[in-house]
């Protein structure tokens, strides 16, 4: 009850009172109406494999991004200085337009998958710095998360091991990247006990999300064609991109919370 007291002050003293997610839905759903009409326009135009194999590839380039660029501009308007309070939102903007860039090289696999792959990999480190290093033991999350990494190298290493040695390496150490993101994204949830809040939750379901989606990327990419990929794919991929990016609506009370403690 205390620490809940503290975030109600803490909430007042920025000028924004503690609000329920279903008051905060309704605030903040009209900033996503175009992120939501452009993933739908990007379904309708490419609603699978075939759609996008017969497409031009600079306007599949454009349909694709569209999403991505509407979730940027969704956290600059959420607001975007560069005092340290806003170092939060700051990376997970970098973060998505990393994600953006990778997005541009995927349609270009055949030549520039290995850039695609660093691209977000970047985006997972930037994610991975807003989620914080802070704290560092949470044994249990950490466990699952390793033997989840484990479990899809072991699965993917048959079909991996006939690749250069280059891009075996890569995609062992972008797995370890991505499963920290999650990992840290995980913690954060956890961290301050009672004083968590959705916003923390939506980016971990973000982070959750944005890693099935590139586990699936990659198995049917380097293992065996999976049905109804792309739809899979692209769904946990911007569900997971605007959950994060929904993560810095209460950025401010978040940090001044961390600071106390």
């Amino acid at each position: 009850m205390v620490k809940s007291n503290r975030k109600s002050r803490i909430c007042r003293s920025i000028g924004r009172d503690p609000v329920a997610p279903k008051d905060v839905v309704i605030s903040v759903g009209p900033k996503l109406i175009l992120f939501i009409q452009t993933v739908m326009i990007f379904f309708l135009i490419y609603p699978n494999d075939d759609s996008i194999l017969n497409s031009n590839k600079e306007y599949h380039v454009l349909i694709k991004i569209f999403p991505i660029v509407s979730l940027i501009v969704f956290v600059i308007l959420n607001g975007m200085k560069l005092s340290n309070i806003y170092t939060y939102p700051r990376r997970i903007m970098v973060g998505l337009m990393f994600s953006m860039v990778g997005d541009i090289l995927m349609v270009y696999k055949e030549e520039y998958l290995l850039y695609g792959i660093f691209s977000f990999a970047m985006a997972h480190i930037y994610y991975s710095l807003a989620f914080g290093i802070i704290p560092s033991n949470h044994p249990k999350s950490a466990t699952l998360i390793a033997c989840t990494i484990f479990f899809i190298v072991r699965i993917m290493h048959p079909y991996l091991i006939n690749e250069d040695f280059i891009k075996f390496v890569f995609l062992h150490v972008y797995a370890s990247i991505i499963g920290y993101m999650c990992w840290r994204s995980i913690v954060r949830v956890n961290f301050l006990n009672d004083l968590w809040s959705w916003t923390k939750l939506s980016g971990c379901i973000g982070a959750i999300l944005f890693f099935m989606s590139d586990i699936i990327l990659c198995y049917n990419i380097f293992a065996e064609p999976i049905y109804e990929s792309h739809k899979v794919i692209m769904i946990t991929y911007y569900a997971g991109q605007m959950c994060i990016a929904l993560s810095v609506v209460d950025y401010r009370v978040d940090y001044l919370l961390n600071k106390q403690n």
